[in-house]
């Protein structure tokens, strides 16, 4: 059974705020946000990273990002957290205000400047609440309180203008309820404060609705109606009667892409759109890729179908018959909506992939597809004609996009004892996972075939041993055993051909096995794959350990038998299924141990340590490295993360530029593990050199850690829709299937 498309959560769900908490470091953000959800006082170091919770507060919740600052004045990467409508409740430290000039100088100088920021990126409500009153003796009467909030206010009048008051912005400090404290829980544990700041979110909204002070946007486009003309039986009445009058249901793919291509289709509609991405589609799902290069593919096509019908325009004298433009959002967004069909379509219908032919009955099955206007539940006119929805996949305004969740376990999260135990595989199956990650690793990274074969049987042969001295139950090594399966796979994986096949880069193993289940199920005694090749005695001698050992038999075959078409549709079936129920299988330990062998063996071999990181494994070394360096100047780990989040936006462009929230997101998994982690102090490495130390202590590290080196991870929190999203590339977007740990 599918799970639910994440929609459905929300459905029944309160309706959800997003507040930045925000500050100067010190001013109490965090035990503030503790108060008001376990309403006691919680002890907190200061915040590296951030705290996400929820606070429920009448009918609505309360999101708020505790984002920690460094020392004094707030970071910059703070705007990297703001998004339009997400609201701020700013906190001033009262007492520190009064008795420090520079505190004050901080605070109004921060609050002035994310005000503004706010505005500019088109934020929701801005409070500012007084905190730490408690520290005062009669804060109610002190008239340095009084001349403080005439400082707040006038802060405030210059950003929003004095008549905002109430619905841009307010000002809390409780004077009949005892102030606000964190320590004592005035103004927290009873909710007040939640319940003023809700008010003034919801006076913004209603303000909002008279008059929306949002820009006009340049060049605005023609507005459809946001309301389809047709319902669902209306829509499932044109479907019928077009698929009476279909006159591309006789074409195959390719015809019909050779015509789409050429601008020779007789009509580019709604419906040719849809055909277009549902074919799409079902040939990247058949090669085993998704969603993002299914819109690369179909993009492609769309570009050389406009050129095609501008040049032949131009040569007939005539007007372009297709008016359209290309547009990535748009695009991505119906090839979203029938991605997520496709793949209910596939679980009602298990016995079958969707073929071409099917086309018109998947219509008639996800008849809300038709709607020209099914965009208009998700987007703003505002937002999907913006110049930068066009040129790139932006997320939703309205609502999030319905998908269905691929956590890689239960509870989406990745846990460290994801890999299979050793002693539950055969010494057979050890070594064709070992033979096939080493396969797709080479496909993958375009490096030399032999060197990375070569290091990896090192690699091991030393993991054997280390596993062996534990007591595991393990074969000892043997170097032709393990070259014999890499040698196997290699031209198993020649056999699938070129064009349109598979692509093992992206396929598991145990879907792997099913193309070619003769090969690599095979286990009766007496019929091993090995036996036409060795003699029993050479196979299991001394010397076939130590050395390849080449066959006694007969030489190891360059091309396999291809696997027949029912093999290739079980292997196609088999993907699909994890991406329809979520269910992957762990990587064993000799997989782990690849993976994490070549993280290190990248940075060792690094050249140039302070380049911008441009690999997954680069990514964790810069960030490991920063931490380090900062716990051994004993200077704010805050501060050296957010050096890592904005490094490669400077200097010379790198081979792959990371996203905003793809960094944020890996700083903090790593910090996480970092914090309980015992370092090795330079002065214990030999000469006490620190890139030594650094190393060391990286390996020894990811061996603690080994679920960091899997570069998916994010997969447990965010779906593909969210971490592809332009969005995502220039700020933090939090994760939409589950939150990463909180802690303090």
């Amino acid at each position: 059974m599918s799970k639910l498309p994440s929609f459905l959560r929300t459905l029944y769900s309160k309706p959800l705020h997003r507040c930045l908490l925000l500050g100067v470091s010190g001013s109490g953000k965090t035990a503030l946000l503790y108060r008001m959800l376990l309403n006691e006082l919680v002890g907190s170091i200061p915040t590296i990273g951030f705290n996400c919770e929820e606070i429920p507060t009448g009918r609505a919740t309360l999101q708020f990002w505790d984002i920690g600052g460094g020392c004094g004045t707030i970071h910059p990467l703070i705007r990297h957290y703001m998004q339009p409508g997400s609201h701020i409740l700013f906190l001033v430290d009262t007492a520190a205000c009064l008795s420090d000039r520079e505190v004050l100088s901080w605070t109004l100088d921060g609050l002035a400047t994310e005000a503004q920021a706010s505005r500019d990126s088109e934020g929701g409500f801005f409070g500012v609440a007084f905190g730490k009153q408690d520290r005062l003796e009669n804060a109610a009467v002190d008239p340095r309180v009084a001349e403080l909030e005439k400082s707040v206010r006038s802060a405030m009048e210059t950003v929003y203008g004095d008549g905002k008051k109430g619905t841009r912005w307010a000002i809390y400090w409780n004077e009949e309820g005892g102030g606000i404290s964190a320590a004592t829980g005035a103004g927290l544990s009873d909710g007040w404060l939640a319940r003023e700041f809700l008010k003034g979110i919801k006076a913004g909204l209603e303000e909002g609705k008279k008059n929306d002070s949002r820009p006009p946007m340049t060049s605005p486009p023609l507005s459809p109606p946001q309301k389809d003309p047709l319902d669902e039986g209306q829509l499932r009445a044109l479907i019928e009667k077009q698929n009476e009058d279909d006159a591309y249901i006789n074409l195959t793919v390719d015809e019909f892409f050779e015509k789409m291509e050429s601008g020779m289709l007789e009509k580019w509609d709604h419906r040719a759109h849809l055909r277009a991405g549902y074919y799409v589609l079902i040939e990247i799902l058949w090669v085993g890729h998704g969603l993002w290069e299914a819109a690369e593919d179909f993009l492609g096509k769309l570009e050389s179908m406009l050129a095609s019908d501008s040049k032949l325009a131009e040569i007939e004298g005539r007007e372009k018959k297709f008016r359209n433009t290309v547009h990535r959002t748009m695009t991505t967004f119906y090839l979203h909506m029938i991605h997520i069909s496709l793949l209910d379509f596939t679980a009602q219908n298990p016995s079958n992939l969707p073929k071409s032919t099917d086309f018109p009955k998947f219509l008639l099955s996800n008849p809300h597809l038709m709607s020209s206007q099914l965009w208009s539940a998700y987007y703003t006119k505002d937002t999907l004609f913006s110049p930068t929805a066009k040129s790139a996949w932006v997320l939703p305004d309205l609502k999030p996009l319905p998908t269905y969740i691929n956590s890689v376990n239960g509870d989406g999260e990745l846990k460290k004892n994801s890999s299979a135990t050793p002693g539950h595989l055969t010494e057979t199956e050890r070594l064709q996972r070992f033979a096939f990650t080493i396969l797709k690793h080479v496909k993958s990274t375009n490096q030399r075939r032999g060197k990375v074969i070569k290091d990896s049987l090192s690699a091991l042969q030393k993991h054997i041993m280390h596993q062996r001295s534990k007591g595991i139950n393990l074969e000892p090594y043997s170097e032709t055993k393990a070259y014999f399966w890499i040698q196997i796979l290699h031209a198993s994986i020649d056999s699938l051909g070129g064009a349109k096949v598979i692509d093992i880069i992206t396929l598991s193993f145990p879907s792997f096995v099913l193309l070619f289940p003769e090969l690599l199920h095979r286990r009766d005694k007496g019929k091993e794959v090995w036996r036409p090749y060795y003699t029993e005695k050479s196979w299991e001698s001394i010397e076939a350990r130590m050395a390849l050992v080449l066959p006694t038999l007969k030489p190891l075959p360059n091309v396999i038998v291809p696997p027949t078409a029912k093999e290739r549709e079980a292997a196609v079936r088999k993907e699909l299924e994890v991406r329809i129920v979520g269910r992957g299988s762990g990587l064993s330990d000799v997989e782990m141990m690849l993976h994490e062998f070549w993280v290190v063996s990248e940075v060792r071999e690094a050249d140039d340590v302070g380049r911008p990181p441009h690999t997954h494994g680069g990514l964790l070394w810069r960030i490991f490295s920063a931490l380090w360096y900062a716990k051994q100047e004993k200077r704010g780990m805050g501060d050296a993360l957010n050096e890592v989040l904005v490094a490669d936006v400077r200097g010379k462009e790198p081979e792959r530029r990371f996203g905003f929230t793809e960094k944020a997101f890996w700083a903090r998994v790593v910090l996480k593990r970092f914090l309980e982690f015992e370092l090795v102090k330079p002065g214990d490495v030999g000469g006490g050199d620190p890139r030594g130390a650094i190393l060391m202590n990286f390996q020894s590290f990811l061996a603690k850690n080994k679920e960091l080196v899997l570069k998916d991870m994010w997969q447990g929190y965010y779906s593909a829709e969210t971490w592809h999203s332009e969005d995502a590339a220039v700020r933090f977007v939090p994760p939409d299937l589950k939150e990463t740990e909180n802690f303090m």
